[in-house]
């Protein structure tokens, strides 16, 4: 496992399992996050150690990247996404490009871009 697929498996366990958010941090990804944590306390998960401080750190440079790359990086990692006021989760690729307002091509073209700006950050 790379140190990006660990970060990031790292940032989704977090994710999935965050009940608070820190004072002032008012994002889409901290309203994805608690939406997230309700979906996914299983058994199997909660056996799986978070490292809190570097999920810290991953969900920074997520909230780093250009409103478009992050839209689509929550998309297609979360499975979550933004229309309006409300949250939508989808886990068909039809719909998240649809929802992103973008072609199949430019979604995954910018889901890679993203992937590789935070690979960058790491590094």
């Amino acid at each position: 496992m790379t140190g990006f697929d660990w970060h990031l498996a790292n940032w989704l366990l977090w994710c999935r399992r965050r009940d608070w958010l820190p004072m002032g941090h008012v994002s889409q990804i901290a309203t994805l996050i608690k939406q997230a944590k309700q979906e996914s306390l299983t058994a199997t998960n909660i056996a799986i150690p978070v490292y809190e401080p570097q999920a810290l750190q991953f969900n920074e440079l997520v909230s780093r990247l250009p409103r478009r790359h992050m839209q689509i990086f929550l998309l297609n990692h979360l499975d979550k996404g933004v229309l309006g006021q409300i949250i939508v989760y989808t886990r068909h690729a039809s719909t998240k490009y649809k929802l992103a307002g973008v072609s199949r091509t430019t979604f995954y073209d910018r889901a890679k871009e993203a992937d590789n700006m935070i690979k960058r950050w790491i590094a």
